[in-house]
């Protein structure tokens, strides 16, 4: 079983994190390869030369401005080395404000904020990895992630409904924060979602109380799963 690599320079966050939530991350030793402190630095030097083996990992996680004055350089090597061997790389950092993901062929780039990564998901996402169950979209939004992303947007939705007057272009409700939803939840064998029919670019009110009845239906079928 390949491992997830974690690569973490700021070795004082991390154990914050564990102390506040009581999570020992040494306890997921079996699958992850936690390189904080000299195993940092080492990890530094390869990733600086070049010589760094990813082949041993399915998930790379990695401080998006771990790396000082070569963070272009050593940061472009890895996502070379990931879409090479279709690694799912996820980037966190204080300074992301919103969830991003972008898919290329079998290349899947996550960004994160610090404190999404450092929280009660993470301890979720390394148990189900354990469990063979490679779920990023847990280590965002949570065990139960699909309802989470689901009712996000038929709260978004259900606002629209309310307060527009007439007709609308929902260009962010597809493509604000939410791309992973756009790009994974809605291509999804399990759910299938309504297709507003736009006119003039813009869609009803009628269309939109279809979709959201459709996110609404998906919702209820999620639990009935649950």
């Amino acid at each position: 079983m390949k491992k997830i690599l974690l690569i973490e320079d700021r070795f004082k966050r991390q154990e914050i994190f564990q102390e506040e939530l009581e999570i020992n991350l040494e306890e997921f030793n079996d699958i992850l390869d936690n390189t904080t402190y000299e195993r940092y630095e080492d990890v530094y030097e390869i990733l600086k030369k070049e010589e760094f083996n990813f082949s041993p990992y399915s998930v790379a996680i990695v401080h998006k401005s771990a790396f000082g004055d070569e963070n272009s350089t050593i940061t472009a090597y890895i996502e070379q080395k990931c879409k090479e061997l279709s690694i799912i790389l996820i980037y966190f950092s204080g300074g992301i404000d919103a969830n991003f993901y972008q898919k290329d062929g079998t290349f899947e780039l996550f960004e994160v904020n610090s404190k999404t990564l450092y929280s009660a998901n993470i301890a979720l996402f390394l148990k189900a990895y354990r469990k063979n169950i490679l779920k990023p979209g847990m280590l965002l939004y949570g065990e139960h992630w699909k309802i989470n992303l689901l009712c996000n947007k038929l709260n978004k939705l259900n606002y629209y409904i309310e307060h527009l007057q007439d007709n609308a272009i929902l260009e962010d409700f597809f493509y604000e924060d939410n791309s992973y939803l756009r790009n994974i939840l809605f291509k999804m064998d399990d759910i299938k979602f309504y297709t507003p029919k736009p006119i003039n670019e813009e869609i009803s009110k009628d269309e939109m109380k279809k979709l959201r009845d459709n996110i609404q239906h998906c919702i209820e079928k999620e639990l009935t799963y649950e």
